[in-house]
C-alpha cells in the first residue's frame, strides 16, 4: 500500500511540473500574398488573436508561413487553437478549432536548437542555445490552417487542419470598425485595392489545394556542394515550400569522393570535395521541395563566399517528377551544387548515386554571391 501511495505521489508531482512548465512565446496570423482576411476572433491557448484585417505584402518577406507576433509573455504552451476569420476572396466565414500536438510541442520548446554566433568571445563555443517564440497560424484558402513554431532562423510544421464554413450573422451594437467584417463596400474595396490582391494574382483562379501541395509532394533527396579540391564547407541554410526552415552547421558536415559519371561524358570521374549533411545519405526521410538555399564556404584560394539560390515552386516540381521518372530506383536523390572555379555561379542538379541526373533550369537573376569577411564566423 505504501508503495502505491508513493508511486501515485510521484506521478502526482511529476504531472504538476508538466503543467507547470512555461515558455516566453506570442502569436501571429499568417495569409498568403492576395488572399486577405479578417479575424472575427480567435485565440492560440490562452493568448487571444486580436480582430483585425491581415493582408500579406508581394514581397519577399512576406507571404505565407510569415506572421506578426502579438502577446508575447512567460505562460503554459497552448493545447488548442479556436479561430473565426472572413475569407474575402471566398466571401465567408471558416472556423478551426483544434487540439495541438502538445507532447510534439514540448519536446521542441525543451530541446531547443543552436544559433550561430557572431561574437566568438562572448559566445566561445560558437553558438546561442535558443528556443521557440512564436506560434504562426497559416489561413489559406479553402479552410486550410497550418500551424508553426518559430524562432531565429528555425521554423517548423506543428500540424494540418482543416476549417468549417460557417454563417455568421452581424450581431447588434458593433461599432463602425467590428462592422467592417460584415460589409459588402469594404468587401469590393478589398478585393479591388492592388496591395491587397496584386493583379497577377486577381487575374487567375484561386489556387485550391496549393498549401497541401507545399506540404505533401515530399520526395528522398538531399543537398550536396561540390567544389575544386581544398574547399571547405560553411553553414547550410534551406527553406522549404511549405514553410520549414531551419541550418546545418558545418561540423555536422562531412565530406565524401565519390566516382560519378562527367558531365559532359560517359567517362566515370573521380570528384574529390563533395561536402553532405552526416548520415543523410543513409537517412529514408522525404523532404518537402526547396524554396532557397544558401550556403557559405571557404575556396581553396582562402577566401570566404556566400551563396544563394531561390526556387521556383512549378519547375521545382517539374524537375524532381522527372527525375524520380528517368531514375525510379534511385533510393535517395542528391540535390548536387556545383560551383565553377572562379567562384561566379554554381549549377544545380538532381543525381543518383552514379552522377545520372536533371540540371534545374538556370536563372542568374535567382543566384546570388556575395565575397565574405573573414571573420565570419559560419564559416571555417
Amino acid at each position: 500500500m505504501k508503495k502505491l501511495i508513493l508511486l501515485l505521489t510521484i506521478l502526482l508531482l511529476s504531472n504538476c511540473s508538466f503543467m507547470d512548465e512555461k515558455y516566453e512565446w506570442g502569436a501571429g496570423i499568417s495569409t498568403e500574398i492576395g488572399f486577405p482576411v479578417r479575424i472575427y476572433a480567435g485565440r492560440v491557448g490562452d493568448v487571444s488573436i486580436m480582430a483585425s484585417f491581415t493582408a500579406s505584402f508581394d514581397r519577399p518577406d512576406d507571404g505565407w508561413g510569415v506572421g506578426t507576433q502579438e502577446g508575447s509573455m512567460m505562460k503554459q504552451l497552448p493545447k488548442d487553437i479556436d479561430i473565426i476569420w472572413y475569407s474575402y476572396v471566398e466571401d465567408c466565414f471558416y472556423r478551426v478549432k483544434a487540439d495541438l500536438d502538445y507532447p510534439k510541442l514540448l519536446k521542441l520548446f525543451r530541446e531547443g536548437y543552436k544559433e550561430r554566433a557572431n561574437n566568438l568571445e562572448t559566445f566561445p563555443k560558437g553558438y546561442l542555445e535558443r528556443t521557440f517564440t512564436t506560434f504562426v497560424v497559416g489561413l489559406a484558402p479553402g479552410g486550410v490552417v497550418v500551424v508553426w513554431v518559430e524562432g531565429m532562423r528555425r521554423q517548423i510544421e506543428i500540424g494540418r487542419f482543416q476549417a468549417e464554413k460557417i454563417n455568421l450573422k452581424q450581431p447588434e451594437g458593433l461599432d463602425g470598425h467590428e462592422r467592417l467584417i460584415f460589409s459588402k463596400e469594404e468587401h469590393q474595396r478589398v478585393l479591388n485595392d492592388s496591395i491587397a490582391r496584386p493583379p497577377h494574382i486577381r487575374e487567375k483562379p484561386t489556387p485550391f489545394g496549393l498549401w497541401d501541395d507545399y506540404r505533401d509532394i515530399k520526395y528522398p533527396w538531399y543537398p550536396t556542394f561540390e567544389f575544386y579540391k581544398g574547399a571547405k564547407i560553411g553553414d547550410v541554410f534551406i527553406e522549404y515550400f511549405n514553410r520549414e526552415m531551419w541550418d546545418t552547421f558545418y561540423e555536422e558536415m562531412t565530406l565524401e569522393t565519390p566516382a560519378r559519371k562527367n558531365y559532359s561524358s560517359n567517362e566515370v570521374t573521380i570528384i574529390p570535395d563533395i561536402f553532405y549533411q552526416k548520415g543523410e545519405d543513409i537517412s529514408d526521410k522525404k523532404y518537402p521541395l526547396p524554396s532557397s538555399i544558401s550556403f557559405g564556404y571557404r575556396a581553396n584560394n582562402g577566401s570566404k563566399y556566400g551563396g544563394y539560390y531561390k526556387f521556383d515552386w512549378e519547375e521545382n516540381k517539374k524537375v524532381f517528377a522527372e527525375f524520380f521518372k528517368m531514375y525510379p530506383n534511385t533510393k535517395r536523390a542528391r540535390l548536387n551544387i556545383r560551383l565553377n572555379k572562379d567562384n561566379s555561379l554554381f549549377t544545380i542538379r538532381l543525381e543518383n548515386e552514379k552522377g545520372d541526373g536533371v540540371f534545374f533550369p538556370f536563372h542568374r537573376e535567382r543566384l546570388n554571391f556575395i565575397k565574405e569577411n573573414d571573420n565570419e564566423t559560419s564559416i571555417p
